[in-house]
């Protein structure tokens, strides 16, 4: 019976994935069809005779200027009108063949761009490529960009979300017929969600293990969760304290901790912005913290690395620095401080001060500043504000400031938090941020 179901799951699976890929090329179609219609026929001997041009200037020319000012943009050029064809042609023929032939032999792998690169590399050296290829980089990203098409991002968000649902069942029909017990496969969340997140990979691998090692691992990463039930108070105590055989110091584990973050406006019309983050913390005390934010045709990325460089006394003081890429193609490195303290009733964090350097579309610095203060009443509530400052060169300073509270359901259990804010540009939002950190 388990077969049947999970068979008829991962064939729905399949039927998703492939529904994106018709829906997007349907809508695609549409936006490029007035492109390329646009565009001028030419003959199969045309495009080869030009293409033969290009290579005899190529061959001939001493100046590695060629290559980006007349060559490559020939030979795209060239490669374009031949796609133009394949796709004016009603019909699978003789003639589309050749077309298709002149194509990749133009700029498939080992192709004639390909060669003729490779060539003007060993003539002239990879360095002085590189130095002549920024002022013309510019016009063949414009070329390039040139052929409009439908953004695939809402087809992949909506349909993934589909499935990551659908993948849910999938693998719980799959630990089932293995024998698996679903609630303790939930106290490995790097197991089981990260079969989900990447079912498209893990759909026939996943799970590998038997109820025995699944068991143990239970044990293991859920010693802190569940220590009350299985060993007492006692024994949670000196589990917490104790050293493993090899001495080393149990209080400063490796950590995963995930942060997801929807914010939206108070009786307004504007879309929400959800933020994910991932924060993978060493017993050194380094991390590597990876986000991701998303809104309405608008995704902003980080990775940033930090390392602790002084602990004062109830406080950690970290430097980070790492890239940023946004949807927008800004892409800029940032640098600045962690502050993280607290003590029994109080704590802080977030970052303390960053600076931001734009090296695209041009060089722009940015300078923001940020904390959250909060007190802790009680060992599971917390209430506090939380305050932003952000400045762009040539704009008046950006910032937000707000209320929070925040209730933990124990250790090694989740916590929520609520925030109410108010804005620079007079907007009321709240934000709902879930958190839970796994130790191992």
């Amino acid at each position: 019976m388990y077969r049947a179901m999970y068979t008829v799951l991962a064939g729905t699976l399949l039927v998703v994935s492939g529904s994106i890929i018709q829906q997007y090329a349907k809508a695609d179609a549409a936006v490029t069809a007035p492109y390329y219609a646009s565009l001028p026929s030419v003959s199969l001997d045309e495009l080869f005779q030009r293409r033969a041009e290009l290579f005899k200037i190529a061959q001939d020319s001493d100046d590695p200027k060629t290559y980006y000012a007349v060559v490559l943009p020939g030979l795209r050029a060239v490669a374009r009108s031949a796609q133009v064809m394949i796709l004016r042609l009603p019909h699978r023929d003789a003639e589309q063949m050749r077309f298709e032939h002149l194509y990749t032999s133009t700029t498939g792998l080992g192709g004639l761009i390909t060669s003729v690169h490779t060539t003007y590399t060993q003539h002239f050296g990879g360095r002085r490529m590189a130095e002549l290829a920024s002022p013309y980089q510019v016009a063949l990203d414009k070329e390039d960009n040139s052929c409009p098409h439908e953004p695939a991002g809402a087809y992949w968000q909506r349909w993934y979300l589909v499935s990551l649902m659908l993948a849910v069942a999938f693998f719980a029909f799959r630990l089932r017929e293995k024998g698996l017990t679903l609630w303790v496969e939930a106290l490995q969340p790097q197991q089981f969600l990260l079969a989900v997140v990447g079912w498209p990979v893990f759909m026939w691998k996943y799970p590998m293990h038997t109820p025995a090692t699944q068991m143990r691992w239970a044990l293991r990463y859920a010693t802190m969760v569940l220590g009350t039930l299985l060993l007492g108070g006692a024994g949670v105590a000196k589990a917490e304290t104790a050293k493993d055989g090899s001495k080393r110091d149990r209080k400063n584990p490796w950590s995963l901790q995930l942060d997801l973050r929807a914010t939206d406006t108070v009786s307004g019309s504007s879309a929400p912005e959800f933020l994910g983050k991932a924060t993978l913390s060493i017993p050194s005390g380094s991390f590597l913290e990876s986000t991701t934010i998303i809104r309405k045709d608008f995704w902003f990325t980080s990775e940033i690395l930090g390392a602790p460089v002084a602990k004062p006394k109830g406080f950690i003081i970290n430097a980070v620095g790492g890239v940023i890429a946004t949807s927008a193609g800004n892409r800029s490195v940032t640098a600045g401080f962690k502050i993280f303290g607290g003590g029994k009733y109080w704590g802080m964090g977030m970052p303390a001060c960053g600076v931001e350097r734009q090296w695209s579309p041009e060089w722009v610095t940015t300078w923001a500043v940020a904390v959250q203060l909060f007190a802790k009443p009680t060992a599971r509530l917390r209430v506090g504000v939380e305050a932003s400052v952000r400045k762009i060169p040539g704009a008046k300073p950006s910032w937000y400031a707000g209320g929070l509270v925040g209730w933990s359901f124990g250790k090694g259990k989740p916590a929520i938090e609520g925030l109410l804010f108010h804005n620079s540009a007079g907007a009321e939002r709240v934000r709902v941020r879930t958190t839970h950190a796994f130790v191992f």
